[in-house]
């Protein structure tokens, strides 16, 4: 029983999974515990300085943590020589993510000049930034462990510790009311631990290793060649996913900011999950195409995306039916319309669903065509944004969020039946998060009977009653084959 224990909750997979889940969660405790200490404005800064740091770690690992992932892992053997591999490379990401740092510090700096920027806003997003070089490092390092053995230990000590380490952090700054800016700097300290625990587990020999020393390891500066050649495709991405709220700033006042910060905080949970197990997505799509072309890659999409549809749809509707309330029992300056935050949980499941969509192209050599797609989104996403929050507010931005997601949806579904790859979608999974949504409707209208919205127990009860209305619709939709929910299992 203890072996069956182990394999199930220690493997390797298991244990990244969770690490994706606990970096999520901690976030989640941490603004939950900012936001009912803090202002309306200074959670709005807090917001825009994590979706800046977000969106300069996407570049600042120079592609480094992709390639050596891909570059290490064809290796076998010991990991003696590896470690040699990987110094060199460690620092170069340390001195790339200090240049980011201070080149982004100082543009701030400038900018918060010329256009008389709020103080406070400037301070939090320097000291939020503080931690970059150590985010980095932490995921250079963690393609290393991946790929030469010992994981585990590294997600043990370096995320589920320090994430950990960083809520009690805030809980005591919150509960000792210090000021926004101590609490944002001792966070960013923190975050440095990281680098001194991969050092350790490196010095101590605690890596199970596969690279050996008679391999052929490639000039590092090909590598970084190579590496920097992913950054493109990285950062358009990742601006897609994060800039939303930096483009709200500029519409709407910071404690509008503030509360559309809180949702979008609220609905990454969305996709944190699907998140976590699909992670072999990627590598699978790459090894299907090699050797099946897109017909066994589409099979093996297809069945991701319908288990994206079946675990996102279920928080969507949780999150966009009692998101609004649980905003109001946080904080009740953090009151937000019901309709945007169904807003933003829509675009949160669209793009959890239809992104890995993105695979088809960037796993099969078209990160050409990837590239595009990517464009045309920022672009679609900066003008719908703009035009509606300049005319609508929060919602119009919302609403531009939305449609700009699905415009990214109608571009790939464009390229890849150009590029002979066919239409992707997930089956009858699609319509599972609208049968949960319906689900979640029907506790609200339950919760009638129960104390007033904003009461905590009436919310818990309401959850609650949406668990057991979701459980039974999934076991009615299970047992008439209208939804295979076998695919929840596994990795395959």
């Amino acid at each position: 029983m203890r072996f069956i224990f182990s394999r199930i909750f220690f493997s390797e997979t298991a244990v990244l999974s969770g690490s994706v889940i606990v970096q999520q969660l901690s976030g989640i405790v941490i603004s939950v515990l900012l936001a009912r200490h803090w202002t309306t404005q200074e959670f709005g800064s807090y917001s825009i300085a994590r979706n800046i740091s977000l969106i300069c770690l996407t570049v600042a690992p120079l592609g480094l943590d992709l390639f050596l992932l891909k570059f290490l892992f064809n290796q076998v053997g010991s990991a003696n020589r590896s470690n040699d591999v990987i110094t060199p490379f460690r620092f170069l990401s340390l001195i790339s993510s200090t240049v980011i740092l201070a080149i982004v510090a100082t543009a701030i700096s400038i900018f918060s000049i010329i256009f008389s920027m709020d103080r406070t806003l400037f301070v939090i997003i320097v000291l939020f930034l503080l931690s970059l070089p150590a985010l980095t490092d932490m995921a250079v390092m963690a393609a290393y462990f991946r790929s030469v053995g010992g994981l585990k230990l590294f997600v043990i000590y370096s995320i589920y510790l320090i994430q950990i380490l960083r809520v009690l952090i805030v809980f005591i700054c919150t509960k000792s009311e210090l000021p926004s800016q101590y609490t944002l700097f001792f966070l960013s300290i923190c975050s440095y631990l990281s680098i001194f625990s991969s050092s350790l587990l490196m010095r101590r020999g605690r890596v199970d290793g596969r690279v050996s020393k008679k391999a052929e390891f490639l000039p590092p500066i090909i590598i970084v060649r190579e590496s920097i050649s992913m950054i493109p495709n990285m950062f358009l991405a990742g601006s897609l996913r994060f800039v939303d709220v930096i483009v709200i700033s500029f519409l709407v006042p910071l404690a509008d900011v503030g509360r559309y910060g809180a949702a979008t905080l609220l609905t990454t949970l969305i996709g944190a999950l699907p998140a976590a197990l699909n992670q072999t997505v990627g590598p699978k799509i790459a090894e299907a195409f090699h050797s099946g072309g897109y017909p066994s890659a589409n099979l093996i999409l297809k069945r991701f995306m319908a288990r994206s549809c079946i675990i996102g749809g279920f928080l969507f509707a949780g999150i966009s039916s009692f998101g609004s309330d649980a905003l109001v029992i946080v904080n009740s300056d953090l009151s937000l319309d019901a309709i945007i935050v169904f807003v933003v949980a829509c675009s949160a499941l669209v793009q959890v669903v239809t992104a890995q969509s993105g695979y088809l192209l960037s796993m099969t050599g078209r990160h050409k065509e990837e590239a595009i797609v990517l464009v045309f989104s920022g672009f679609a996403l900066i003008l719908m944004m703009g035009i509606g929050g300049a005319v609508f507010g929060l919602l119009g931005a919302a609403a531009g969020l939305l449609s700009s997601t699905l415009t990214t949806m109608a571009l790939r579904i464009a390229v890849l039946k150009r590029i002979g790859a066919g239409v992707i979608w997930p089956g009858s999974a699609s319509f599972v998060p609208l049968i949960y949504l319906f689900a979640a409707w029907g506790a609200c209208s339950l919760g009638f009977f129960l104390p007033e919205v904003g009461d905590f127990a009436s919310l818990i009860v309401r959850c609650l009653m949406y668990g057991v209305l979701t459980a039974l619709a999934s076991w009615c939709l299970h047992f008439l084959k209208i939804v295979n929910f076998e695919i929840l299992r596994g990795n395959k």
